[in-house]
Parts: C-alpha cells; structure tokens; sequence
C-alpha cells in the first residue's frame, strides 16, 4: 500500500518508489556531475539505492520525509527525486530537495517535479513555508528555485562539508501566500 500519493504531471510523475525503481535510481545517481553538490556517496551503488528506496518507505511511514521519485512518463523509468525533509510541524516549514540524472537535464522536468511537489507541501502537508538550500557555486539550481517563485535569503559560507571540500550555503524560501498567487 503506498504511503505517498502519485502525483501527475505533463511529462513525469512523481510517486513513491519502488524496489524495482532501484537499478535506475542508482545509474542516474552513479554520476559525479549528479553528485557533486548532494549529500550522496559516490559511486552509488545499486546497494545504496535499494536501502535508500527502504529508508524512504519508513520516513514516510513515520511522516519525517516525502522522498518522491521523478517517473519519465514516456520511458517509464525514474530519472531522479524530488523531496521534503527537515519537517518542522510546530512552525509549518520544510526543506525542499532535488535532483535528476544529467541526461534529463535542461529540459523542464526539475522545474515541472518542483511545481508538483509544492502543493503537496502547502495543501496536504499544509506548509507555510518551503525552504532549500544549494551549495554555491550551483548556480544553474539557484536561478531555477528562483524562476519558480522562491526568494534567495542570504548565505552562510563554509557551512557544509560535501566529498572532501567546504560549500557556502545558499539558502531560497516560497511561503504559502506566495506560491498561491502563481
């Protein structure tokens, strides 16, 4: 029985992941250009992926994290993931986090999974606030959260330590009365 509702979308949807999902997840995560500015090991193996696709079903059983994979509707594979974790119910806030293959890049499918997953935040999970970080110098996610509506609210430098090198932090917020409007 899913614990995570499928979302649709144009061209992907989002849903909870499956065992089968794991060889996928892990060729698209098993790439250093995907890797570089995530909380991921690399290489990614097919082992990581299967116990990562485990670990999602029990956060989302216990409600501390929304992992959703990024299904290609047309292939039918999962291209990536799309996230809310650090769930702060007292205060109505989460984190967003995201990431996709480098073959799927560029064409719209990050934006379209972050479109998705924001309603989710704000209606279901009834949000007010979605927040994300990206470690500089990722800019190209940065200029993505803000065509959709997030507002960039400082930095903290040198704040995490990500495969053997110190990022500054980035931090981009959507509050509910923002989004509504879009």
């Amino acid at each position: 029985m899913p614990m995570l509702p499928t979302i649709d979308g144009v061209t992907i949807r989002l849903r909870q992941l499956k065992r089968s999902d794991a060889a996928s997840f892990a060729h698209n995560a098993n790439d250093r250009q995907v890797t570089r500015y995530l909380h991921l090991p690399h290489p990614y193996t097919l082992l990581d992926a299967q116990q990562w696709v485990k670990q999602t079903h029990s956060l989302a059983r216990r409600k501390r994290m929304y992992a959703f994979g990024i299904e290609h509707k047309e292939s039918r594979q999962v291209i990536g993931m799309v996230g809310l974790h650090h769930i702060d119910r007292a205060n109505r806030l989460c984190e967003l986090g995201y990431w996709i293959g480098r073959t799927y890049w560029r064409r719209g499918y990050t934006s379209e999974a972050i479109r998705l997953i924001l309603p989710f935040a704000f209606d279901y999970l009834r949000m007010q606030r979605v927040q994300a970080r990206v470690f500089h110098p990722n800019t190209a996610s940065g200029k993505l959260l803000e065509k959709l509506g997030f507002t960039y609210e400082g930095c903290w430098r040198r704040a995490e330590y990500v495969h053997g090198r110190w990022f500054d932090v980035r931090w981009y917020a959507i509050l509910k009365k923002e989004f509504s409007r879009r």
